[in-house]
């Protein structure tokens, strides 16, 4: 069982194991918070993803 009492929301990444709309749907389900997938090559990967990866985090997080 997973417990995260202070999470507001849970990300799941595409990068380096690849999460699926099955594994959000369960997340979610047994956490009762929200679950989102997210784009791991903009979150995972250094170097020149690093500033495009911080646009795409505050650009998700302006939508969610």
């Amino acid at each position: 069982t997973l417990d995260m009492p202070a999470a507001e929301l849970v990300l799941l990444s595409s990068e380096p194991y690849r999460f699926r709309e099955k594994h959000r749907q369960e997340l979610q389900a047994s956490l009762k918070k929200p679950v989102h997938l997210i784009d791991g090559e903009m979150t995972s990967w250094y170097g020149s993803r690093a500033i495009r990866g911080l646009r795409y985090l505050s650009d998700f997080a302006a939508s969610h």
